[in-house]
């Protein structure tokens, strides 16, 4: 029996991810389905406001063509900051290389700055691209 997992849940489960990861755009085949992944830091003063923002644009991607599904997981220190994983799957590099021009399009149309706003909150994040792999 062939099992499919996404590389992702290896990077959840064992805190690594080894070289099933691609080390950049270019390595992904453009037909393959491909997960996009953020991890955000939020300090606990800037979580409401962060949450709002996730909300419009997950609600956005949904809408978009090539869009399979996504997922959410949260954890909280002991001094109530948020840790966020956010994954999106995608049909293909494609479909997300489209996905970002279209949401650069609604930030700018919004007069949203992304990178403002994970500095005025003191918001760090990790992101990354992600193929699905047989294991």
């Amino acid at each position: 029996m062939t099992v499919k997992l996404t590389m992702l849940l290896v990077i959840l489960v064992g805190g690594v991810a080894y070289a099933q990861t691609a080390k950049n755009q270019n390595d992904m085949n453009k037909n393959e389905i491909t997960v996009f992944v953020d991890r955000f830091y939020v300090p606990k003063e800037a979580i409401v406001e962060f949450k709002e923002r996730t909300k419009i644009n997950r609600k956005f991607i949904e809408a978009l063509d090539g869009f399979i599904e996504h997922a959410a997981y949260e954890s909280y220190n002991d001094d109530g900051n948020l840790t966020l994983i956010t994954i999106a799957k995608w049909e293909s590099m494609e479909a997300i290389q489209k996905a970002k021009q279209k949401v650069q399009q609604k930030y700018k149309e919004e007069g949203f700055d992304l990178a403002r706003m994970l500095k005025r909150l003191n918001i760090t994040m990790e992101r990354g691209l992600f193929k699905e792999e047989e294991l």
